[in-house]
């Protein structure tokens, strides 16, 4: 019995994702008017989640992503939330658009209240981890440095990493906290978050980008 949940849009991606290249369903004929020599072609799926075409599209996005990115050192990080708030995220999938935004508030953060500039971010959600299980976490490609209200740029290629790691948590439990029905459990579950993770969430933050589109092909696979 399906997941009432799921959507036909899913179900139907997944369909053709099944039968890609496959002939029974999807194919093209040519036949040669001369010789009545026949060849059957059987069609991709063109599918994003297919392994196969959804490769097409990962690229196409990493090219794009690369071509827009400013010509200045970028930094590779990701954000990581503890296992225990997955849960929320499992049940309540509008919570991944107050995941990203966080993220894009602790940076905003660390960078225009400490030096007065706007950096440029590119976030990019991985809702699972390699082994499909589900491990909520964002890519995040940061420009070292970002531009003042008069246009002037200003480098910072140093970030205090415990500073970040308190921010992220701070803005991702209280964004949370907001949508997420106010009862005894999630309060106590915020609070406890905050009292046993003193240190905040663990960000990996990762060395210089040197070549922006081997690590755009990463984030967007």
């Amino acid at each position: 019995m399906l997941n009432p949940n799921i959507s036909q849009y899913k179900i139907d991606e997944v369909e053709k994702m099944l039968h890609c290249r496959d002939p029974k369903y999807v194919f093209l004929t040519y036949k040669c008017p001369e010789c009545n020599t026949t060849e059957t072609v059987p069609l991709a799926c063109k599918s994003r989640i297919c392994a196969q075409c959804g490769k097409k599209y990962a690229d196409k996005w990493a090219d794009e992503l690369a071509n827009r990115l400013f010509a200045v050192p970028h930094r590779h990080m990701v954000f990581t939330m503890p296992e225990e708030l997955r849960v929320k995220f499992e049940a309540d999938q509008s919570l991944f658009k107050v995941l990203m935004d966080a993220v894009s508030n602790t940076m905003q953060q660390m960078l225009k209240d400490k030096h007065g500039a706007v950096p440029g971010i590119v976030c990019v959600l991985h809702p699972y981890g390699k082994e499909l299980n589900l491990n909520p976490h964002v890519h995040v490609l940061l420009t070292e440095g970002g531009l003042t209200k008069s246009g002037e740029w200003i480098p910072v290629s140093f970030l205090e990493y415990g500073a970040l790691r308190r921010i992220w948590q701070y803005q991702l439990l209280t964004m949370v906290k907001r949508v997420l029905p106010r009862s005894v459990d999630n309060s106590r579950l915020i609070d406890r978050l905050f009292r046993e993770h003193k240190d905040g969430f663990y960000v990996y933050a990762k060395r210089r980008v040197s070549k922006s589109r081997q690590i755009a092909g990463y984030v967007g696979r």
